[in-house]
């Protein structure tokens, strides 16, 4: 498994994937390929501008997030896709040996998707806020008045390969016509985009402080 994604990343420098094909056979299987992405990885970084990221949702959370991509009315299997997402957390606590980055705006962790409850976004940040005592886990949040060199226009998920891969890493970025997933010189902006949310994001620690704040705590 590792191998085939390894070798996905190597064929092309951007490779453009539509969501109509991606969700041709619902969309469940998708949530499941980023898994087998997550496990090809040495380590992840993550900028979220825009909602509570996946690793973290509540069902509720994930549920109303994942509507929104709907290219139809219905979707079959959204009880299976809200199941494959919760997996991801899963994931994220169990392989201990892939360190996970996230990078978060305030606006973006106080997004509500539809249908989603206030409660649904509390139980999310309180996953969040409990991941983020885990070794290999570093959670960020850029506040709300928080000056930026440079404004989000996109969220974007980075992969470091391993050892031996052609390219060292890969970057997906998700948008409403398509999934693109970037590599070779493409990522650089990715990773000057990085440096910039970095500057403007508060510590590990001030980050835990805020969010618990958000949740009403001290």
């Amino acid at each position: 498994m590792r191998r085939s994604v390894i070798d996905l990343a190597e064929d092309a420098q951007v490779d453009v994937t539509g969501w109509r094909s991606v969700f041709r056979g619902g969309m469940a299987p998708q949530q499941r390929q980023t898994h087998q992405f997550h496990a090809a990885a040495t380590a992840i970084r993550h900028f979220q501008p825009f909602m509570v990221p996946g690793y973290f949702q509540s069902a509720g959370y994930a549920r109303g997030a994942l509507l929104g991509f709907r290219l139809t009315d219905q979707v079959a299997d959204i009880d299976q896709t809200v199941e494959a997402r919760l997996e991801r957390r899963n994931l994220l606590i169990e392989r201990t040996e892939i360190s996970y980055h996230l990078i978060v705006t305030e606006l973006g962790l106080r997004a509500l998707p539809a249908g989603a409850t206030e409660q649904d976004r509390s139980e999310s940040w309180t996953v969040m806020l409990d991941a983020a005592k885990l070794p290999h886990v570093t959670v960020q949040i850029i506040p709300a008045d928080a000056p930026m060199e440079q404004l989000p226009i996109c969220g974007w998920t980075t992969f470091d390969l391993p050892d031996g891969s052609v390219d060292p890493m890969i970057v997906q970025v998700e948008t409403p016509a398509a999934m693109l997933t970037f590599s070779g010189p493409d990522v650089r902006p990715f990773e000057l985009g990085w440096e910039r949310m970095l500057a403007s994001a508060l510590s590990p620690e001030q980050s835990t402080k805020h969010l618990r704040r958000m949740l009403g705590r001290k």
